[in-house]
């Protein structure tokens, strides 16, 4: 809407004159000397302020105002009436019809121009207030995700498993109003699952799928995927008609998405951590069986009445054997 443009619906030139000699300085000013000509101008030249006559051969401005109320604009025009008719009912008309003030005939040119100035100093407003709610709105709705955002990352922060972390991803989603799926690849195994709670098997080879597309983030229609090592997401149903929206919402999951990709990641040392402790409590049991054996094979040579040199030639061989197990073990636990 254009905060300058004024259109002026009279059949009066004489008042449009006046007018124009009163608004020229400070306002774009267009004609129509018919309603019907005022309503086709309207809506290519969406002007802020409609001063219409009410009298006028074909559609009265009645008509006119009721007719411009009913239309699906942006923004409403300020309408003033201009009548010859100063009447409690001719007022009550002109507001029963849509309008916002109303100014009587003969025109003075500094009412006019009091007017014009307090409809653009409302429409200012008007406009003002509409932008601090859409701010408002706006900052709610990141604050919504910001909360959906923490909630989820405490979730895979503290995720013991891969399924609990496409679970809190799942969650997530769905707090967004979104539906997906998600997959969770580790050397365990895979894990699909969707909002639905199920997978289908192309679900899972789609997935499966994105593991070697190079890009992070890929857009098409309504689904967004989100790829990191060992990490899946497909929100299936993101707002097509407001990117903004959007744009918040892709900026919350590829959030989440690198986070659990890195969760997953943990989730390895900590497997193989275990596998090395395991390998060392067995390398403990395996020097105590030798320990043992080399002691009962000493027991065993006095039984025999071996020589000495017999015996330590035995027990050479045992320290040997233990030294090269020893050596093995070592070495598998410091890869």
């Amino acid at each position: 809407m254009d905060k300058n443009k004024v259109l002026v619906i009279d059949d009066d030139p004489l008042a449009f004159e006046i007018i124009k000699g009163t608004l020229k300085e400070k306002f774009a000013l267009s004609y129509a000397a018919t309603g019907e000509d005022g309503l086709a101008r309207l809506e290519g030249e969406d002007p802020f302020l409609i001063l219409l006559d009410i009298q006028m051969p074909g559609i009265d401005g009645f008509s006119v105002a009721s007719r411009i109320r009913d239309m699906a604009l942006a923004d409403q025009p300020y309408i003033i009436f201009i009548s010859a008719h100063n009447t409690t009912e001719e007022r009550l008309k002109a507001y029963a019809a849509g309008g916002d003030d109303f100014i009587l005939k003969p025109l003075s040119p500094k009412e006019v121009l009091f007017k014009a100035e307090l409809a653009q100093e409302t429409h200012h407003d008007i406009q003002h207030l509409k932008a601090s709610a859409q701010e408002a709105v706006t900052a709610a709705e990141e604050a919504q995700c910001l909360g959906i955002g923490m909630q989820c990352l405490r979730r895979l922060l503290t995720g013991r498993e891969p399924g609990e972390l496409v679970d809190a991803l799942l969650a997530a989603l769905a707090a967004l109003g979104l539906k997906g799926v998600a997959q969770a690849s580790t050397d365990g195994g895979v894990v699909t699952r969707n909002t639905e709670g199920r997978s289908s098997q192309m679900e899972r080879v789609l997935l499966e799928g994105l593991a070697t597309e190079e890009r992070h983030v890929v857009d098409y229609g309504s689904r967004t995927t989100f790829q990191y090592p060992g990490l899946q997401l497909l929100a299936k149903n993101m707002p097509e008609d407001d990117e903004e929206q959007r744009s918040r919402y892709r900026d919350v999951l590829v959030q989440l998405a690198q986070s659990a990709s890195e969760r997953l990641a943990a989730f390895a040392p900590a497997q193989a951590g275990s596998g090395i402790e395991d390998v060392k409590l067995y390398h403990a049991e395996v020097l105590s069986i030798l320990g043992d054996a080399r002691r009962s094979l000493s027991d065993t040579a006095h039984e025999l009445r071996l020589s000495l040199d017999q015996e330590d030639t035995l027990l050479d061989v045992m320290n040997e054997t233990t030294r090269r197990v020893n050596r093995t073990l070592q070495t598998f636990i410091r890869r």
